[in-house]
């Protein structure tokens, strides 16, 4: 499966490659492409987290994990 992986990896990996060398993409800078929100905005004042499900759920900053829950209100992401 690994192996697998592996060749699909370096087949798109060769396309992109392709792709550039004839000229066929243009370059951007990431910054344009990629839209990153800064999260201090959600986050929250009491790192005092509680194991109740039902409160809201605090995650890391790339939302990966959470980390527990809170009952604060205020500062909740809500774009997906």
């Amino acid at each position: 499966m690994i192996k697998d992986f592996i060749s699909c990896v370096n087949t798109i990996r060769y396309q992109l490659y392709k792709q550039i060398l004839n000229g066929e993409n243009e370059l951007v800078r990431i910054k344009d492409i990629l839209n990153y929100g800064q999260p201090t905005k959600y986050l929250v004042t009491n790192t005092d987290y509680s194991s109740d499900t039902s409160l809201i759920p605090v995650l890391t900053a790339n939302k990966a994990f959470v980390l527990g829950s809170t009952d604060e209100g205020f500062g909740v992401y809500d774009k997906g």
